[in-house]
């Protein structure tokens, strides 16, 4: 009992040392905490089209997807307690998210990610065995939020950024139950945070394709207008 105890402890403490590194790396947790809202733009490429996207955030409060291609516009709202999405090519106008939908969003409302201050976050964290992606020796943990959502980060044990994430989609929609994989890299500073510059998602729906943000501004006004849907 106690050989097993003691290894519990040592795993925990792995896991915070390796996720406290990671969070260094990204250029510590007071930077973290002191950025309050970001403005990222670029560009998409999804499903052999390009699209102009531009994401804001307010911590804990915003979380705001616009995107333009073709003559038409889009978004996505998702807020603490309520969700919208809207697309120009649809008659309906913007139309409420489904709670499942809503309830898995949530994580982006944090700035940072579900690793940042994911304790004060009600995740638990799990240090699983190290994995090899494209080459490179990742750390791959696990965090399992209060509602026994799972989610697994791989970091790249010689930078400490993180290299891939991964989820499973839940709820009944179309892509209920497929794996969503997202890939990070060129890291920048922004406001002495790094941010990945490249984000490459894959999965079967519509969530697939890369971005590459080409300016990335923190610390911005926001209009409270950005918190509600139009048509």
């Amino acid at each position: 009992m106690f050989v097993f105890v003691f290894i519990q402890a040592a795993s925990r403490q792995s896991v915070e040392e390796i996720i406290d590194n990671y969070i260094a790396a990204r250029g510590g947790i007071d930077k973290f905490r002191s950025i309050i809202s970001i403005s990222m733009e670029g560009t998409r490429k999804m499903m052999d089209n390009e699209v102009r996207v531009k994401i804001i955030k307010v911590q804990g409060r915003l979380f705001r997807t616009d995107f333009e291609f073709g003559g038409n516009r889009g978004y996505t709202i998702i807020t603490p307690g309520k969700g919208w999405a809207y697309f120009s090519g649809h008659a309906d106008g913007p139309q409420p998210l489904l709670a499942e939908k809503l309830k898995s969003m949530q994580t982006e409302l944090n700035i940072g990610d579900p690793l940042v201050d994911y304790q004060l976050n009600g995740y638990q964290a799990v240090l699983h065995k190290n994995e090899i992606l494209n080459g490179r020796k990742c750390h791959k943990i696990q965090l399992i939020s209060a509602d026994s959502r799972e989610n697994f980060y791989y970091i790249d044990a010689k930078t400490n950024l993180l290299a891939q994430s991964s989820h499973l989609v839940e709820g009944n929609g179309q892509n209920s139950g497929k794996e969503v994989i997202t890939n990070y890299s060129d890291y920048v500073d922004f406001g002495g945070v790094l941010f990945p510059k490249t984000i490459v998602t894959e999965s079967d729906g519509l969530d697939s394709g890369s971005i590459t943000f080409d300016k990335i501004e923190t610390n911005i006004s926001v209009d409270e207008k950005m918190y509600k849907y139009f048509d």
